[in-house]
């Protein structure tokens, strides 16, 4: 089974190799895998340019070593953190979406602070706040 796997993969890695003809380019670009994954949404019109990133996702694919669902699953939580939809991460969006959780997190379970809180029913008065209740 090992030995099969390794044959698999060295079948992928070298199907390209270091020559790339243009027929196979296109493929990369336009071929059922990338239009699955939606990774040439950025270039529509399949102009015939692959990224780095194109290439790496595919072959990892079909390598077998990610799953097209976990591609999916990575592309929805960068879209989660990409605030102004622009499809780079920086800073800013990334100190807003903390924010923004934080913000959430306090809504879901607010914090009480237990010696504010008015004790049998009746609200807190100045014999209480110092300690006293005499």
């Amino acid at each position: 089974l090992e030995l099969r796997k390794r044959r698999i993969e060295r079948a992928v890695l070298i199907q390209f190799g270091d020559e790339l003809d243009d027929a196979a380019l296109e493929e990369l670009v336009t071929g059922p895998l990338v239009q699955r994954l939606q990774l040439s949404e950025n270039n529509p019109d399949g102009s015939g340019q692959c990224t780095r990133e194109m290439f790496a996702l595919a072959m990892l694919v079909r390598l077998g070593r990610i799953t097209e669902q976990d591609v999916r699953s990575t592309f929805a939580a960068f879209s989660r953190l990409d605030k102004d939809d622009d499809g780079l991460l920086t800073s800013k969006e990334i100190v807003m979406s903390a924010v923004e959780r934080k913000k959430r997190q306090q809504i879901i379970s607010p914090r009480h602070d237990e010696n504010l809180l008015p004790k049998r029913g009746g609200s807190p008065g100045p014999e209480m706040l110092d300690g006293d209740p005499n």
